[in-house]
């Protein structure tokens, strides 16, 4: 019976961590880009994340602002990105460097940069949120 009781305690205590740790989001940053995932290293999109907080509405207005930062980013950024390397492509193949269509997509990617800033601020936010919401039970 005393050998009993204190393995049951430390079996209740494990489980009871165990549920409590499986909702916790972690916010990683990675050269800029951010990834949120899950306890068990599955990354996670933003359908799910807002999905999931909808019982929180803090952390759902974060992870929303979050989505729409990434998409602006994102419009600005593939564009941007395409502009620069298509003229400096036909650079290395003996062209004229075109100093404009550099000009012009390097532009277009500062643009994209304070919007990946204000999603990783958004993203790292609604974690925070989400894992305190999660902890005190809204």
């Amino acid at each position: 019976m005393r050998i009993l009781m204190p393995l049951f305690f430390a079996a209740t205590l494990f489980l009871s961590t165990q549920l409590l740790a499986q909702d916790t989001l972690i916010f990683k940053s990675n050269l800029g880009a951010g990834l949120i995932t899950n306890r068990e290293g599955k990354s996670l999109n933003f359908r799910y994340l807002i999905k999931s907080s909808a019982d929180i509405p803090e952390a759902k207005r974060y992870f929303k602002k979050a989505r729409f930062n990434n998409i602006v980013a994102t419009v600005f950024a593939f564009p941007g990105g395409f502009i620069v390397g298509y003229p400096l492509g036909l650079s290395l193949s003996g062209q004229k460097l075109n100093t404009d269509l550099l000009m012009i997509g390097g532009g277009l990617i500062l643009v994209s940069v304070p919007f990946n800033i204000w999603r990783n601020k958004n993203m790292r936010r609604g974690v925070d949120a989400y894992n305190r919401g999660v902890y005190r039970g809204d």
